[in-house]
């Protein structure tokens, strides 16, 4: 049976029309408040390159023939090197905190397309693998597990190099490379010494595409079945933004992860570990755009310490939310919380006092949810920024950035709130299509200013947070809405919003926008999503099931 048009992408296909001469229509990923980059290195795409599935586009049927997006080889993250190099070099580290930032793409920093390499970022790599190497191997013996200097050093060697060499590349060494890399360490030990040899062959390693790149070759113009070693790979990156460990290994050798039944016992395994509630903060911190918490602006009377304490409340809320059986209605309606004495007055809680988060409750009638969090109401201080987070984050409908420019919202005296001016800035040539449907949104939200602190008037008017979406296209939204409650009490029992969810964190798990082709690896998780009513748990173990995660398609390589 043929699957539905793509209602999420398809739902606003006609604001393309109705904005023509203004905007460019409407994005496959990202919103206007998406921070993304050139299109560049780190990519393998697939044969006769795949575009990002159009709106309105149908999607092909879940038939026997694998259909699966072309894949790209993408670098780890700045959070996934510090993590890895931690674990392979049993060292704590932030060395890559000092590496130039990572190039976002549909508001995610792992997205491989835009992942180009810069000079800077080679010399930071260089500096990182000399100094971590350096750290690493201040005990010899101790890092080693044998005396390099001895009378068995070349045994000791040769055991190391195996050993490390599996898990600095996430797979065994080929014969060729064991002969490459102990032919390095003996020329260098000749000239060095046996110990500082070493010492560069970790070096050398540790800059190596095999170690930096998440590498995952199938055969050209093929759809091809990972092998365990990148099952085990894909695994650990997906579910713990790391390197595999020992079982995930031991799994791999025995040839365990070449089912689906093996590599979900494995991913179950992998949840209930501590872990795993990073991948699930990594991913919601990127997703509420708290990384832009920093420019939030700071209300009256608080210190700019506000902004590190709001995101530290989320990141404690969301792993805490995912530690409680996480799923989607509560991420968008609990009103837990994590204050200090700075966030319980910014929330208007009292009874807190000192700079320790500690848990608490906001008031359903003002907060509920990720969507009145500082992390969206701060950083999305007016309303068509807070209509175009709720489009394009929970909606998959996001605008693209307009191609002229528009006016700033009117300022006078006749204009006595906030919403009077943004209703005529509505008003205005060019700026008329696309902000009568965002601002309509944004306006749920008139009950918090510009730093997202609740207020009861607008220069001394009362507060009017009724709006009407009006967007037929999503009946969860249809009539009239009475403030950010009932929004977002509409968009937790919303099976778009589900929908929109799954298909996001495709995206972020797979570090790469869906296409076509993966059509039915989508329609899967998504249906699976609906049907568990947003458990967040299962959502993550079926990312790991698709056939878009157990089989690649890509090119050679170039020579």
């Amino acid at each position: 049976m043929r699957r539905r048009a793509h209602s999420i992408r398809a739902g606003l296909a006609w604001i393309t029309i109705a904005v023509a001469g203004c905007y460019t229509g409407l994005s496959e990923g990202g919103s206007a408040q998406d921070d993304g980059g050139t299109v560049g290195g780190g990519s393998e795409g697939s044969e006769g390159e795949q575009e990002p599935q159009e709106p309105g586009e149908e999607v092909g049927q879940c038939g026997d023939a694998l259909e699966i997006g072309g894949s790209q080889i993408r670098r780890m993250t700045t959070n996934e090197y510090n993590r890895t190099v931690s674990a392979l070099l049993g060292i704590s580290t932030t060395v890559a905190d000092m590496f130039p930032p990572d190039s976002r793409a549909r508001g995610f920093d792992n997205q491989a397309e835009v992942q180009e390499v810069s000079p800077s970022e080679i010399k930071a790599w260089q500096d990182a693998a000399e100094t971590l190497s350096a750290e690493a191997m201040a005990d010899m013996v101790d890092f080693v597990g044998c005396d390099v200097a001895g009378e068995d050093g070349d045994a000791c060697v040769a055991s190391f190099l195996v050993d490390f060499g599996l898990r600095a590349f996430r797979r065994p060494l080929s014969d060729d490379e064991l002969d490459k890399y102990t032919s390095f360490y003996e020329q260098h030990r000749s000239e060095s010494g046996p110990e500082r040899a070493l010492q560069m062959l970790v070096q050398s390693m540790l800059m190596s595409p095999n170690f930096l790149y998440l590498v995952e070759l199938g055969q050209e113009g093929e759809v091809t079945a990972l092998d365990d070693y990148a099952i085990a790979s894909r695994l650990s990156y997906l579910l713990w933004n790391s390197m595999p460990d020992q079982e995930l290994f031991a799994a791999a050798e025995a040839g365990a992860l070449s089912t689906p039944e093996g590599i979900e016992e494995q991913a179950r395994r992998m949840l209930a570990d501590p872990q795993a509630r990073d991948v699930v903060r990594d991913f919601y911190m990127q997703w509420t755009d708290a990384h832009a918490l920093g420019s939030m602006q700071i209300p009256e009377g608080f210190e700019p310490s506000l902004s590190t304490s709001a995101e530290e409340g989320l990141s404690r809320f969301v792993m805490d939310w995912h530690d409680q059986g996480g799923r989607m209605p509560q991420l968008l309606t609990s009103t837990k919380a994590f204050l200090n004495e700075e966030l319980a007055a910014y929330y208007g809680v009292e009874g807190i006092a000192g700079s320790e988060l500690v848990e608490a409750s906001l008031d359903p009638q003002t907060h509920g949810g990720v969507l009145t969090r500082a992390a969206v109401v701060g950083t999305h201080g007016l309303p068509p920024n807070r209509g175009d987070f709720v489009l394009g984050k929970l909606l998959c409908n996001p605008l693209t950035v307009p191609a002229l420019e528009i006016p700033e919202p009117p300022e006078g005296e006749e204009f006595e709130t906030r919403r009077q001016s943004f209703e005529a800035h509505a008003e205005l040539e060019c700026a008329r299509a696309c902000h009568q449907i965002l601002d309509p949104l944004g306006f749920a939200f008139e009950h918090y200013d510009e730093s997202g602190m609740w207020r009861a008037t607008d220069n001394g008017h009362p507060i009017d947070a009724t709006t009407e979406i009006g967007i037929s296209s999503f009946p969860e939204l249809e009539g009239p809405i009475d403030g950010a409650m009932e929004l977002s009490e509409r968009l937790a029992n919303s099976e778009t919003v589900l929908r929109c969810h799954a298909e996001t964190w495709f995206t972020y798990a797979y570090g790469r926008p869906s296409t076509k082709a993966d059509g039915c690896s989508e329609q899967q998780l998504a249906d699976a999503f609906v049907a568990t009513e947003g458990d967040m748990e299962q959502l993550l173990v079926d990312l790991t099931l698709t056939d878009a995660f157990r089989y690649v398609r890509k090119q050679a390589l170039e020579p």
